[in-house]
């Protein structure tokens, strides 16, 4: 009877450390958003250095250079396909327009192979 909640303590520990597991690691998210912010003409609103990492959404954040009271700047990158947005988030709204969703552009795909390699999606 000890080894059943055993047993389930176990498999809880395990499938917690290994489910959320980030595809990418933080020198591939730089690099790639680095190229996005180029890109975009935003790379000087980010501090590229040090990307967080949410476990729960599976999304990588860069840490805009700062907020005003109008709105802050975003970059946030998708981990299991690559995926991003970026943008402005203000009083009303997203710009540009659409920003809020998740895209990749076509021609962010060969740019971004390079760097994941097998993984890219």
């Amino acid at each position: 009877m000890k080894i059943i909640p055993l047993f389930v303590a176990s498999s809880l520990v395990l499938t917690t450390a290994l489910a959320d597991q980030p595809i990418l690691n933080e020198s591939q998210v730089v690099e790639m958003a680095k190229i996005i912010g180029k890109k975009f003409k935003a790379d000087q609103n980010f501090v590229f250095e040090k990307p967080n990492y949410a476990e729960k959404s599976g999304v990588w954040s860069i840490t805009p250079r700062g907020a005003t009271s109008a709105g802050s700047h975003f970059l946030e990158l998708r981990d299991k396909d690559q995926y991003f947005r970026v943008g402005f988030m203000g009083n009303i709204g997203f710009s540009p327009k659409g920003s809020e969703k998740f895209r990749l552009p076509p021609d962010f795909k060969p740019q971004f192979k390079k760097i994941v390699g097998d993984k890219a999606k």
